[in-house]
């Protein structure tokens, strides 16, 4: 013992495939059967430290046994600031650090990776799994975060994944993240924009990796419907992202909505030439049987109550020659017809037509929207300082997640 070097208190060497070097048992409710400590204050010291030079060798091998209770095949904990509870490396660049068969789970702050550098080899992936309840309804706390904003990748353009799914992906707009703002009304970039879409050809196409059978082993590339989208060389710079190589959605969305904007613009112009600003046209017809000399037809209730007490264009079609018929008073519900003649029982053709006044010449298109549903499409000030709310205090339950306390 402690003899020859490397110096150890204690040196065991077993050459059996099916025997232990060193053995700890405990049958007690507690204790341990192996317990190493290193109480150096300096230097590299291990409480416990594993070598295997075996092909499929163990270092340190923990076996939890017991079916039930809380317990652990290897635990480890640290109480440095910079300490590492469970430590793994591996030098070779192919190899793991650690391998996990099964559920990975953190219940306060983790950090993986090998380097806080923002834009080091390897990088950061820091991520928060806030247990704030274990029902799937609480799972407000539940997020995986970078160390700070504007900070790394999911994917490049040449390293990328095939799908992803979510309820939603939003995309952080602030006018405060942003610089050099400029509108597409501005400075005749609406034309510009315009001729770019012109340019534009929205194309079906399959990537080359799918499938258009099923096939053994390639299931999750059969895809028997088309895509549809941009090609990247017909798009413009500033629909593509940061290489050059991929396609930025949220620019495409926006792009639409310029052309939308653009294109209202021009019919309400024409509109405001024609003289239809602020006004749309209304109408009603029918058919009806001369049965008397002379009749009232009334209107459509609906088309009277969109005259609001403007009195219509009204023309009287008979379906017999020699026929005589003249509209002798009308109103915003119906018209009085006359014949001269003395025959009866023909029918004839009506339509009643005029222009009334849009909502826009009315009122506030907003009015015309339910309150309740208004008020979820903009939200008041009163709901918008609740959510504003809602962030601050999660924010505070991660960061006091974070912390451990």
């Amino acid at each position: 013992m402690g003899l020859s070097e490397p110096l150890y208190p204690l040196h065991a060497v077993s050459n059996g495939s099916l025997f232990y070097t060193v053995n700890g048992e405990n049958t007690g409710s507690s204790g341990a059967g192996v317990r190493g400590i290193a109480s150096g204050s300096g230097g590299t010291a291990y409480g416990v430290f594993g070598y295997s030079n075996a092909a499929s060798g163990t270092g340190v091998y923990g076996q939890a046994a017991n079916s039930s209770g809380v317990t652990y095949g290897v635990y480890g904990t640290a109480n440095s600031a910079n300490g590492y509870g469970v430590f793994g490396n591996n030098g070779n660049a192919n190899g793991f650090a650690g391998h996990f068969n099964g559920k990975l789970r953190s219940t306060q702050f983790a950090e993986l990776g090998s380097s806080v550098a923002p834009y080091g080899n390897g990088g950061t992936l820091r991520g928060i799994w806030y247990m704030a309840s274990a029902t799937p309804e609480s799972s407000d706390g539940h997020q995986l975060l970078p160390p700070n904003s504007f900070y790394g990748y999911l994917g490049t353009s040449t390293r990328y994944w095939y799908l992803g799914y979510a309820s939603g992906w939003n995309i952080v707009s602030a006018r405060e993240s942003k610089r050099d703002l400029v509108r597409v009304e501005e400075d005749g970039l609406a034309d510009l924009v315009m001729d770019d879409i012109d340019r534009l050809h929205p194309t079906f196409y399959k990537f080359k990796v799918e499938t258009d059978q099923l096939e053994p082993g390639k299931e999750g590339k059969y895809r028997p419907n088309m895509h549809l989208g941009l090609i990247l060389d017909e798009a413009p710079d500033y629909l593509k992202d940061n290489t050059l190589m991929a396609v930025d959605l949220y620019s495409v969305a926006t792009l639409a909505v310029a052309g939308v904007k653009h294109n209202r613009a021009e019919i309400q112009e024409l509109q405001r030439q024609l003289g239809l600003a602020g006004s749309r046209k209304v109408s009603d017809f029918g058919s009806e049987t001369m049965s008397l000399t002379e009749m009232w037809v009334p209107f459509a209730p609906e088309f009277a109550d969109l005259l609001n007490g403007a009195v219509p264009v009204v023309t009287v079609t008979a379906d017999e020659p020699g026929v005589s018929l003249s509209v002798t008073k009308k109103d915003a519900r119906g018209f009085k017809v006359v014949t001269s003649g003395t025959r009866l029982g023909f029918h004839f053709d009506w339509i009643a037509m005029a222009r009334v006044a849009g909502k826009a010449a009315q009122e506030p298109v907003a009015a015309s929207v339910p309150v309740s549903l208004r008020n979820q499409l903009h939200l008041p000030d009163a709901t918008r300082a609740t959510v504003e709310l809602a962030q601050q205090q999660l924010q505070e339950r991660l960061e006091h997640g974070a912390n451990g306390s």
